[in-house]
């Protein structure tokens, strides 16, 4: 989801196909808008999703907005995780992170995905590293059906990626 008016229009074919094929791993995230209320924006993603499945984590994607965001993610993890009875993830861009306040929550015990397009692993703290966005950036693969596209890195099996989605 983007914001609290834009659903993916696809989501839940691909949803439903994800689940269908037996993934491990899906992420659910929302993007969320610097110039939109964070728990008007909340709850139209819980609307969206509904109850998750095993294999799914709530993620939120924090790219915008001024000052610190710690606060702003914080409102969103609490009726998310409050309301979805697990523990949900933050995305956001390396640079983004340390200049807007989310470099502690990166160093804290919340699963968290990093997007950082340099030669090496960033040192902020990480769960999942976005090393490509398929221009630039480590890792950079021509994965077969899909060309050059983002691709991260789990230092782990996927059974271990799967093992980090905590539920209450």
């Amino acid at each position: 989801a983007y914001g609290a008016s834009h659903p993916d229009r696809v989501f839940a074919r691909y949803r439903a196909e994800a689940g269908a094929l037996g993934y491990q791993f899906c992420g659910l995230y929302q993007y969320l808008v610097a110039g939109q209320d964070v728990i008007t924006q909340a709850r139209a993603f819980l609307k969206l999703t509904g109850k998750l499945a095993p294999h799914e984590v709530a993620i939120l994607d924090l790219e915008e907005g001024a000052g610190d965001q710690a606060p702003r993610a914080a409102q969103w993890a609490a009726l998310v995780d409050g309301t979805l009875g697990g523990t949900s993830w933050l995305y956001s861009g390396l640079d983004f992170a340390q200049e807007h306040g989310l470099g502690p929550v990166f160093a804290g015990p919340r699963h968290t995905w990093v997007a950082a397009y340099g030669d090496t692993e960033p040192a902020l703290g990480h769960s999942l590293w976005q090393s490509t966005n398929g221009t630039v950036g480590a890792n950079r693969t021509n994965w077969p059906g899909a060309g050059f596209c983002d691709s991260n890195l789990y230092h782990g099996t996927l059974a271990q990626l799967a093992g980090l989605i905590q539920r209450g």
